[in-house]
């Protein structure tokens, strides 16, 4: 009987260890990546359904009396007081969605701008965009030259 040279392997080399490991961190960090991301997006959409909510509760103000009634209905009916300066208002709110009386302390800007129709957009602290309209909604009361 011959007796072989090689040695019987029991366990797996340094380099076999090593290749394995960085596999599994390439695989673990993709994962990773995937799930930041979605939660961004996640995020992201939670702040677009808030705000055109929002939106369409004062477009509804806007469309009962345009711009004669637009503030004293939001402040009837949503309980916000808004001040304009030449029918360009700001709505301050929180990154929790609560609204607040100051710019310093808001995570989010709504602006309203009611200059031959109703437009709203929203903007985070950086200024990124987060919801505008695509186009200005002209009520009645536009068309017949009335709520200047």
């Amino acid at each position: 009987m011959k007796k072989s040279n090689k040695k019987q392997r029991n366990a797996f080399s340094l380099l076999e260890t090593v290749i394995a490991m960085a596999l599994i961190a390439m695989i673990f960090s993709m994962s990773v990546s995937t799930v930041l991301m979605s939660s961004s997006v996640s995020r992201k959409t939670e702040n677009t359904n808030f705000f055109v909510g929002e939106i369409s509760n004062l477009l509804e103000c806007y469309k009962v009396s345009g711009k004669d009634g637009f503030r004293e209905n939001c402040e009837k009916y949503l309980q916000i007081k808004i001040e304009f300066s030449s029918f360009i208002a700001q709505i301050y709110y929180k990154s929790d969605y609560t609204r607040c009386i100051s710019s310093d302390e808001a995570y989010f800007v709504m602006t309203i701008d009611l200059n031959g129709g109703f437009y709203a957009s929203v903007t985070d602290k950086d200024m990124n965009n987060v919801f505008s309209m695509r186009e200005k909604y002209v009520s009645r009361f536009d068309l017949a030259g009335g709520g200047q």
